[in-house]
This record gives structure tokens, sequence and C-alpha cells, in this order.
């Protein structure tokens, strides 16, 4: 009898989230093990259930409770399913709004110098528009939370910023600047774009922290100018020691226990 409660309150369940994201979502894909029609035209849903009642009429017990058991591991899948059936979405728009305001906030770290202020384009600022209405729209028909809207306008803002500034660096031949110096710009911004990027991943895959830690412990170095090097060559392998030993602290264990001895030798560090 539990089991039985237990099997048909699941579907219960499964079955009015479903309806909610038939009725509001215009592109559902509904959830294939339990939607999939049979060769009587009904849901599969439908069929299973049917299936364990007639088990349970010819009092095959054993097949009734391994079909309803089967039935509730494939209904809490379908609950799972309509529960991050926009995750997808979300993580998509998150990542692109991340890239966004990491291309932005490249262009204040490496400020292009010499150039003049740019200027807001027609086509980039109605491209953004259109964009951002268009997803308002669709959230709007949907009746998503208000909170979608959010998500959608910082892409689109971030992005549209960042073209409007970027385009002109592009445009060589319109403005007075060498050309080796507008690529240069245009890499040091990729460089930042890239380590801003790396650092989110960091926070999944530590290991690259330590990556980069060597990097600028090793290879920024290189690229000093002869000026820059002569005047830090006294605190120079100290840099580097310093961020060796900062890269090793990723790898270790997240897990610490507290010992004496790390107690001192940390206290005795702060002295």
């Amino acid at each position: 009898m539990i089991l039985k409660i237990n099997y048909k309150t699941i579907l219960e369940n499964y079955r009015i989230q479903h309806e909610i994201k038939k009725r509001h979502k215009n592109f559902y894909r509904p959830f294939a093990p339990l939607e999939a029609p049979t060769k009587s035209g009904n849901p599969r849903r439908i069929e299973a259930l049917q299936e364990i009642q007639d088990l349970i009429f010819q009092s095959e017990w054993y097949g009734a409770r391994a079909a309803a058991v089967d039935l509730i591991t494939i209904g809490l899948e379908g609950l799972r399913y309509l529960q991050t059936y926009e995750r997808t979405l979300l993580r998509t728009i998150a990542t692109i709004a991340y890239a966004g305001w990491a291309a932005y906030a490249s262009l204040f770290v490496f400020k292009p110098g010499g150039f003049p202020a740019a200027r807001q384009s027609p086509v980039i600022s109605a491209t953004s528009f259109a964009v951002l209405a268009s997803f308002w729209g669709l959230f709007f028909s949907e009746q998503a939370p208000w909170t979608y809207y959010l998500y959608v306008t910082f892409p689109c803002y971030f992005w549209q910023r960042f073209l409007s500034q970027i385009l002109p660096l592009l445009k060589l031949s319109t403005l007075n600047v060498s050309r080796r110096h507008a690529w240069t710009t245009i890499s040091r911004v990729c460089l930042v774009f890239a380590a801003l990027i790396s650092m989110v991943v960091a926070y999944t895959h530590r290991s690259i922290w330590s990556i980069g830690f060597l990097v600028i412990g090793f290879v920024w170095p290189v690229f000093w100018s002869s000026e820059e090097r002569v005047h830090v060559a006294g605190s120079r392998w100290l840099w580097m020691a310093s961020c060796i030993t900062t890269a090793i602290f990723p790898l270790l264990s997240v897990d610490k226990t507290e010992t004496l001895s790390s107690i001192l030798l940390g206290g005795a560090g702060i002295l």
C-alpha cells in the first residue's frame, strides 16, 4: 500500500509540473520516458500505471512491486528533469554575461592610449536592444520570474559596451596610430579576458591557480623591460620564490586539521 501511494504521489507531482511547463513554455520538450506515446496513443506513464494495476489484479505481487519501483525511479528522474529544465539556458546566459563583463573590464585594465573616445554605434545598439527585447518578450510569454529579465540584461549591456569600445581598434585605417600599437592593445585585452575566465574555472579546478602563479612568477618577468629588470633586480628572485610557495597551496587538500605545530608556525610567521 505504501509503495502504491509513493509512485502515484510522485507521478501526480510530475503530472502537475509537466502541465505547467507545457502550458507556459514555448519550445517545451517533454520527458520522453514518461511522455512518449504508446500504441494506444496514451503517454507512457498512463500505460505504466495501467500495467501495475493489471499485475495487482492478477495477484502478481512481485511483478507489480518491481514495476512500481521502476516507475518511481523514472518518475523521480522526470521530476528532476522538470526542476532543472531551464538550467542550461540560465547557465548559458550567466556564462555569456560573465564573459561580457570580463571583456568589458579588460578595457579598463588596459585602456587604449591615443585613441579617440568611442561613439555609440547605431548597429550595435540596435542589435543589443533587439536581442534584449526578444528575450524579454519570450520571458513575458512564458510568465518567467522577474529575475530572468535581469539575467539577460547584463550580457546585452556588457557586450554592447565592449563592442562599442573595441571596434575603433579594429578600424585601423581611420585611426592615427600604428598597427603594432593597436594589435598590442588588442592582445593585452585578450590576455586579461583569458585570465578572468581562468579565474572562474579555477574555482572548480584549483590547480589552475598554481599554473597562474607559476606563469606570473617565471613567464611574466621575461617580458619586463630592461629598466624594470634593473629596478627590481634585488627582489626578482624573492618574487619567484613567493610565487612558487603560493602555487603549492591550491594543490593541497581543502580539508585541514588543526595541529599545534602548524598553529605555532603560523604565529611565528605573523611575528
